[in-house]
């Protein structure tokens, strides 16, 4: 076998276990998430401020409030009217133990007043 033969298989190799290791990561820390949100789930108010697209993504920029202080995130979710969105008011479930694990539901505006005043609105 040639030295480049033998280079390019040793490149494509550590590649193949480069992808390997991220995909591992990325699933250890998606359950590492999910068993956060559902141990700690706690279920409240955001306020979605702004939309704005990338060239893959449709990112939903909100805001929520935990033990008084402002908690901003981003989520990227499709199938919404996107301007639309902008100016309400709609459920979120965070974690107790770490508030920017949280995740907004546009498909369940909140309207009622009080609800918005109970979370610190």
């Amino acid at each position: 076998m040639k030295r480049e033969d033998i280079k390019q298989s040793l490149g494509l190799l550590f590649l193949i276990a480069l992808f390997v290791w991220m995909y591992r990561e990325s699933e250890a820390n998606k359950k590492e998430y999910d068993a956060d949100m559902e141990a700690n789930k706690v279920v409240s108010v955001a306020y979605l401020y702004d939309f704005h697209t990338g060239r893959r993504s449709r990112n939903y920029d909100y805001v929520f409030i935990v033990d008084g202080k402002q908690v901003k995130d981003s989520e990227s979710l499709y199938g919404f009217k996107e301007e639309e969105c902008i100016g309400k008011f709609y459920k979120v479930i965070y974690s107790s133990k770490n508030p920017n694990h949280s995740k907004i539901f546009l498909d369940q505006e909140i309207v009622d007043d009080n609800q918005k005043i109970k979370a610190g609105f």
